[in-house]
């Protein structure tokens, strides 16, 4: 009889920047404070919803940057035994089991920017 195991884990938190709706935007407003002319304030929730929360003061442009440190987790583990055995000169038996399980998880909101 033979095993062998081998497994690699990596619990990891990376930073990042995400350009967001700024304040000013998720209330409706243009960036000089007057109100985006034809919107529909139904849109509003999903300015609110889809986006985190911007960690900066609004940007020239009505923008904002949202820094964020997610937590990233990754598993893998695999397995393998293998069973032979002489039954006889002319017969032999063999088994093998392979086993495999890869868990890889990233937090929501964990937009990557290569540059702002």
């Amino acid at each position: 009889m033979f095993g062998t195991y081998e497994g690699f884990q990596q619990r990891l938190a990376r930073s990042s920047a995400s350009i967001v709706p700024g304040t000013f935007a998720r209330q409706g407003l243009l960036p000089n404070g007057s109100p985006v002319p034809d919107l529909k304030p139904q849109m509003l929730k999903y300015a609110n919803a889809f986006w985190p929360a911007p960690s900066t003061p609004d940007r020239p442009d009505g923008t904002a940057v949202a820094y964020a440190n997610p937590g990233e987790t990754i598993g893998e583990n695999f397995g393998l035994a293998r069973f032979d055995h002489i039954l006889s000169s002319t017969d032999s038996f063999a088994a093998n089991l392979t086993v495999g399980r890869t868990r890889g998880e990233e937090a929501a909101g964990a937009t990557r920017i290569s540059k702002l």
